[in-house]
């Protein structure tokens, strides 16, 4: 090399690539939110059609900001690389009907490293606002949401599991493994002092049959007394046509508010199945971190 190509390579070298983005920063992006008449979140694709522009506080925003930032960390920017602030944040939904906190729900994408829903609530009276929004997977939900007969709307509920007059916010989670599991995971999350939202249960509700096209296991709730609900397991033909079959029941516990429900009791009508009357993904040894935690495998 002699050297004028030595001084134009180095020159090169020393010289900024201004072909390369810069990476984004969350606090530069302003999210919008929206509000629907039938009070819950839309899904891409989603035939009940969009909402109205509503206020977000900028406490809520922050927290969304917060939340992206965190994310961007975790998944890397080699699979972040070109997003842009509407890419990464669509619209925020708000929901009402937990007392005086509103809820906004915020998807956040962050291309190859995935989707998630981060759930926020605010006090308009005290602006006090959810601290450390949990979050849930987005992928499957937002994926053909509209024609997959596993999703029931609302997506955003609401329920009394401690029949003290304080709801707990539900939100149905879609969930895939990649292979052979498909199910809707219901996460309850209960309404702490300062806006925290604990889960205290989740229920697996819907889950096809991987062997037979034609079954639909289904689990149902109902409270029998304060901190204390009972689990119902069904198999049922997935037309609906055949009556379904009852399979057995758990019974839960609660030691409270903010307390996840536990397994006290299993009544199952083969003792072979015993292990899927809460969830069909551990088995029993795994029942009580399944009502506490959900589904994780997201892939």
């Amino acid at each position: 090399m002699n050297r004028l190509s030595f001084v134009v390579t180095l020159a090169l070298l020393l010289v900024p690539l201004a072909g390369l983005a810069a990476p984004l920063d969350p606090a530069s992006c302003t999210p919008t939110a929206l509000a629907t008449k039938d009070n819950d979140i839309r899904l891409e694709g989603d035939w009940r059609g969009p909402g109205n522009p509503v206020d977000m506080p900028a406490a809520v925003i922050e927290q969304v900001r917060s939340a992206a930032t965190r994310l961007l960390a975790r998944v890397g920017a080699e699979v972040t690389e070109g997003l842009v602030c509407d890419d990464m944040l669509p619209p925020v939904y708000r929901v009402t009907g937990f007392g005086r906190a509103q809820l906004f729900v915020a998807e956040i994408r962050v291309g190859t490293g995935g989707r998630f829903f981060y759930l926020v609530l605010y006090d308009p009276a005290t602006n006090t606002v959810t601290q450390d929004p949990p979050w849930l997977g987005a992928k499957f939900l937002t994926s053909s949401a509209t024609d997959d007969p596993l999703i029931k709307t609302p997506i955003v509920s609401s329920a009394d599991l401690f029949r003290n007059q304080h709801r707990q916010v539900v939100f149905e989670e879609r969930v895939h493994n990649g292979t052979v599991y498909n199910g809707v995971v219901y996460h309850y999350f209960d309404i702490g002092p300062n806006l925290e939202l604990v889960r205290v249960l989740a229920r697996e509700t819907r889950v096809p049959d991987a062997t037979r096209k034609d079954r639909l296991y289904q689990r149902e709730l109902a409270v029998l007394k304060k901190m204390r609900v009972r689990l119902d397991l069904y198999a049922a033909s997935a037309d609906g046509k055949v009556r379904r079959e009852s399979l057995g029941y758990t019974v839960l516990q609660s030691a409270g508010p903010g307390h996840p429900f536990r397994v006290v009791e299993r009544h199952s009508r083969d003792k072979a199945g015993a292990g899927t009357l809460v969830t069909f993904t551990e088995g029993v040894d795994h029942d009580d971190a399944f009502l506490r935690e959900g589904y994780r495998m997201y892939y």
